[in-house]
């Protein structure tokens, strides 16, 4: 019994299947040993997850392309990260779980107004070192007026292992 003495049980068969049974009508929940619920499901069936990893950045300031090749190394404004998967110093997510995770980027291309020709800039998703996807991004002349080209969106499902590292 809980303690509000409401009955529940678990158990175990022969053959090594686990049932729950909740007689109070409540959420089934797990938690550690600080009290905090880390899963729940739902006195009627269904899964409600407390603790999902995910984050949130966006980078800080405005990098210069520096040539053919150079992968920048930008400093991140983190709006949430929960779990601690993502590292900011390293830019990498680390897939705690094996699964499907959902990923998204935004980039603005902006062009300074000076008179070189032929800009460009590409995109690569990156896990564990290899490329993933490689999203080719915009491609300006440039030389024009100076402000925003162009913008990158990407979005979409990919398959991880557990601690797979992804990067952009």
């Amino acid at each position: 019994t809980d303690e509000k003495n409401h009955l529940a049980t678990i158990g175990l068969s022969d053959s090594g299947v686990m049932t729950f049974r909740n007689y109070s009508g409540e959420d089934y929940k797990f938690q550690d040993d600080s009290g905090d619920t880390n899963f729940r499901i739902h006195n009627e069936g269904y899964v409600i997850s407390s603790y999902q990893p995910s984050f949130s950045a966006a980078i800080n300031g405005n990098y210069v392309r520096a040539g053919e090749g150079t992968q920048i190394d930008p400093t991140w404004a983190v709006k949430h990260n929960i779990g601690n998967h993502f590292d900011a110093t390293a830019s990498t997510f680390t897939a705690p779980v094996a699964g499907r995770y959902f990923y998204a980027h935004n980039i603005s291309h902006a062009f300074s107004g000076t008179s070189s020709t032929g800009d460009a800039w590409s995109v690569k998703l990156q896990v564990n070192g290899s490329d993933y996807a490689n999203h080719q991004g915009f491609y300006g002349d440039g030389g024009i007026e100076t402000g925003v080209e162009g913008t990158h969106n990407w979005s979409g499902v990919i398959e991880l292992a557990a601690n797979d590292v992804v990067r952009l």
